[in-house]
């Protein structure tokens, strides 16, 4: 049975629950279920599944599947009137206009609906007022074609794009004397950060022997995504204020030369692309599908038939 994650109430104000530390909570916790979220007459919705945000509804026009590919070239304009149209006329769903079309496959059409829900994700983080509900429930799954997006991801680029100076260093004033440090969560996501750590050039900062101020203030031309990265680190539990400096992380010590490596394997891409097209295609015909026909039976097939066809399920190439 779904669950809401510990401490955290089924409604609440985003004001003293921050968008970015909730979508954390629902990753720690698995959550199963849908968040719906309230701002100033705007709502949005989103399809929580295992932690991953899976779907985003909103009514905003502009961030609709045909206006997204548009707006970024993959579509042109007279593309995007003919799928408009087609819509129209046979009442399709934008994902079936476009296969029907032959504007994309079915694997491009799940990269184009993952890449939407990050782009309605990341555009929420505006919000800094409003309110949230839950409700912890999985039977939305059978009727939604999965686009998931990794939270941490989604929450990085939120903060990034959406969390100015003033309001993160208002956020750190109650911090300033406290030293920066790394705690466990840090060396669990470390490898998928460590290249744009390194970009950022923070070891120094990371040391646990330096304060939010001093960290804050150790570049002014880069005070912004130093900010940035402070508060993404600290909403999801990478980094906790201590009164006390702390070691540093270990992620940091210098690593001996790895010895080289055997000559790669040579990757087919076209087999590559071909297994996956195949892998998409039966994808969305699953979620098009009730439990018969998912099986490739009707609803009057005997249970044998049923039990056969359930067994080959498994051995699918």
């Amino acid at each position: 049975t779904p669950r809401l994650p510990p401490g955290v109430p089924s409604a609440g104000d985003l004001s003293s629950m921050p968008l970015p530390r909730l979508l954390y909570e629902l990753y720690l916790s698995s959550f199963t279920g849908v968040l719906t979220l309230n701002n100033r007459g705007d709502r949005r919705r989103v399809f929580v599944w295992g932690g991953f945000p899976v779907r985003v509804e909103t009514s905003h026009a502009t961030e609709n599947l045909t206006h997204m590919l548009r707006k970024n070239g993959r579509i042109t304009d007279e593309e995007h009137r003919q799928v408009e149209d087609k819509i129209r006329a046979e009442s399709l769903r934008a994902g079936d206009a476009l296969r029907a079309l032959g504007l994309l496959s079915d694997r491009e059409l799940l990269d184009a609906m993952r890449f939407l829900n990050e782009e309605r994700m990341v555009n929420t983080f505006a919000w800094r007022e409003g309110t949230y509900t839950f409700d912890a429930r999985a039977d939305f799954a059978d009727g939604t074609v999965f686009g998931e997006v990794h939270p941490l991801s989604v929450i990085w680029r939120g903060i990034h794009d959406h969390y100015d100076l003033a309001v993160l260093f208002e956020y750190f004033s109650a911090l300033r004397t406290r030293y920066v440090v790394t705690t466990q969560a840090f060396s669990v996501h470390y490898p998928a950060l460590g290249p744009f750590l390194q970009h950022l050039d923070v070891k120094e900062i990371l040391s646990g022997r330096t304060t939010f101020e001093q960290a804050l203030r150790s570049d002014d031309s880069r005070a912004i995504e130093l900010s940035q990265l402070l508060y993404f680190l600290l909403v999801t539990d990478m980094v906790k204020p201590q009164a006390r400096p702390g070691d540093e992380p270990t992620e940091f010590a210098e690593q001996p030369a790895a010895e080289p490596s055997s000559q790669p394997q040579a990757v087919d891409y076209r087999e590559l692309a071909a297994v996956s097209e195949k892998i998409a295609a039966e994808y969305l015909r699953l979620k098009d599908a009730d439990y018969f026909a998912a099986l490739g039976l009707n609803d009057q097939a005997e249970s044998d038939a049923v039990e056969s066809a359930f067994d080959s399920a498994w051995s699918f190439k």
